[in-house]
């Protein structure tokens, strides 16, 4: 799911104008999975205005991810270099209430320093 979940967020960055690039490593035969950049981002987007945007990319299980991105130390370091972080996570909801057409349709959560249990002011 995880090579869908990050076709589908290059796909709607390309959509968006937003250049990306894939920063997990291909896939390894002997370990049986594929490892992000940091153990926490999938992508790699240019914002421009913004930043240079993070994103791990996943389906449902997006908690789980949530879980793994604020667990994180890289996570803190990629937010304080200036960096954007968000996870975004695939679903397939019903596109019109009470239909039985499903479309893909993504949530995302854009993390800031607030979101992890630090001393911010190094007291």
């Amino acid at each position: 799911m995880a090579t869908q979940s990050l076709q589908r967020t290059k796909k709607r960055l390309k959509e968006m104008g937003i250049s990306s690039g894939k920063v997990e490593s291909p896939w390894n035969q002997f370990s049986k999975k594929r490892s992000d950049l940091f153990g926490i981002l999938d992508l790699v987007a240019l914002y421009v205005g913004e930043g240079i945007c993070g994103i791990q990319c996943c389906g449902a299980d997006f908690a789980e991810h949530d879980r793994k991105i604020l667990a994180s130390p890289y996570s803190v370091e990629w937010l304080e270099s200036y960096g954007i972080l968000e996870t975004w996570a695939w679903r397939k909801i019903l596109k019109k209430k009470g239909g039985k057409l499903k479309i893909w349709d993504v949530k995302i959560k854009r993390y800031t320093l607030d979101d992890f249990n630090i001393n911010l002011q190094g007291e």
